[in-house]
């Protein structure tokens, strides 16, 4: 016991030790020896403190300005590898651009409860597409038909029960300048127009009188011949026939109205070329096959090394696609060279 006492009160003296040179170390330390604030020699000690503490700072901010200076001083002057900025005056996407797809498979057919069933497949990547599959009994067949083969008439489709019916037609100023530039039948421009049978529409069965149109336009760069314009026309002088579709005399007789010529040439490679280096547009009617399960209309603008240059009115993807005469041959029923006299 009288071991462990002497133990504390040796450890207890060696920190009071340790205490006494800490005080004395801090007294005696020369920062610690200055006049109290407030006399003359404190506040000449006070200012010289404070200068130089103002010239540090004067320092520091002088390294922060020119730091600053090397950085842009707003974000749109960054320039990030690969990083997009997109400009003020973005040009808004034509509908087409809108519904283009990478890739539409082949025309298949289809009866109607396979068509169905096709759009309720689809929906799961097409969400708009529930919007049809729900209200499929309120759809014309040949929309159904159409649409099961070609997804990329969704929005034109689900908008049939959601969007206002209003045909506006013309053209945008950034289709002018095109040589060729594609029109679809299913625009919403003009594809909810009233054509052909009961619940038709053009759409669905405008394609002969959206062929018309580009080849009228593509050779007189005439604006007011739009495809409502043209299946109005049809409708209004009996050349939509019911249950078959637009009549081949319009192929014969509207193109006449613009001044142009219009001429059956049959199906040979050759006088498609000869035709077509003329400076003319063909028209072909189609069955079965590449662009239809149906009856069908495709206008043909021109050729090279790859094969022939197509306009699909109903299908963007398969407008995008260079045809060889092989490939094509055995769908074309007839074709209409139409030209300038």
């Amino acid at each position: 016991m009288k071991k462990r006492r002497l133990q504390l009160a040796a450890r207890i003296f060696l920190a009071s030790l340790v205490c006494f040179i800490l005080l004395l170390a801090y007294f005696n330390h020369p920062e610690n020896d200055a006049p109290a604030s407030g006399t003359e020699s404190g506040s000449v000690s006070s200012d010289s403190g404070n200068s130089e503490l103002e010239s540090d700072h004067s320092e520091l901010e002088s390294d922060i300005s020119e730091d600053e200076s090397k950085i842009p001083e707003t974000e749109s002057e960054t320039e990030t590898p690969g990083s997009s900025q997109e400009p003020e005056d973005k040009k808004e996407l034509s509908y087409l651009e809108q519904c283009e797809l990478d890739y539409v498979e082949p025309p298949v057919k289809r009866d109607l409860e396979q068509a169905f069933e096709k759009i309720r497949e689809m929906s799961l990547y097409y969400p708009l597409l529930h919007i049809v599959y729900d209200n499929r009994e309120q759809y014309n067949i040949s929309l159904i038909m159409a649409l099961a083969g070609n997804p990329e008439m969704t929005d034109f489709a689900a908008g049939l029960l959601t969007r206002e019916h209003v045909v506006t037609g013309g053209f945008r100023d950034d289709e002018v300048p095109e040589d060729y530039p594609l029109f679809l039948q299913w625009d919403i421009r003009w594809g909810y127009m009233p054509y052909g049978s009961t619940g038709g529409n053009m759409g669905s069965s405008g394609c002969g009188p959206t062929c018309l149109s580009m080849a009228v336009f593509y050779l007189t760069g005439d604006r007011t011949c739009t495809p409502d314009v043209v299946a109005k026309y049809s409708e209004d002088h009996g050349y939509y026939i019911e249950g078959a579709g637009t009549a081949w005399s319009l192929l014969y007789d509207y193109p006449t109205l613009h001044g142009l010529t219009s001429v059956a040439v049959g199906r040979s490679e050759s006088r498609f070329k000869s035709e077509l280096d003329k400076g003319n547009i063909l028209i072909c009617s189609v069955r079965e096959g590449n662009f239809t399960t149906g009856g069908h209309f495709i206008l043909i603008y021109g050729y090279d090394e790859n094969g022939f240059k197509v306009n699909d009115p109903k299908c963007i993807y398969r407008s995008r696609l260079s045809w060889t005469y092989q490939q094509i041959k055995n769908d074309i029923k007839q074709t209409w060279s139409i030209g300038k006299p």
